[in-house]
């Protein structure tokens, strides 16, 4: 006669399908790593002008002391307080020329992986950020070619 329906609780829960999530996370997932390759190439690019940032500082360095002579003369020790300056930045480029072509590695990896990532984010297109992903990439790949060669 009277069957009694049961009162069931509505969930609040809502499952999105794993291909959505999975488009929506490829291209947070390729903005992160076009990010980090953006940094990974300028440090690339750092690496191999170091050796001509540290000449550059080494002639700034006897500019400033033509500059002021005066001062050479009067402070005693300002002479080797300046000179201690080369030793640091030859500390730094030959780490930076060591550590470049393997930065701009990897920064390659990471420009052509946000490239793969970007272009299967089906929710939104991201064409500024995938060609600047390219040029990012043959910047890196140039700086990984050419790279041992300068340094």
């Amino acid at each position: 006669m009277g069957e009694e329906k049961k009162a069931t609780t509505p969930t609040t829960e809502f499952k999105q399908p794993v291909k959505i999530t999975l488009m929506m996370n490829c291209g947070r997932l390729g903005a992160i790593l076009s990010n980090i390759s953006l940094v990974l190439c300028c440090i690339a690019m750092v690496s191999i002008a170091s050796v001509f940032i540290s000449a550059f500082a080494f002639v700034l360095k006897f500019l400033f002391i033509i500059i002021t002579l005066g001062i050479v003369l009067l402070i005693p020790g300002y002479w080797e307080s300046i000179n201690s300056g080369p030793k640091f930045m030859e500390e730094i480029s030959s780490f930076l020329s060591v550590a470049g072509p393997y930065l701009s590695i990897f920064a390659t990896v990471t420009s052509i992986l946000s490239i793969i990532f970007l272009a299967f984010d089906r929710t939104k297109p991201h064409p500024v950020r995938i060609v600047f992903s390219c040029i990012i990439a043959v910047i890196s790949l140039f700086i990984t070619i050419f790279a041992p060669v300068v340094s």
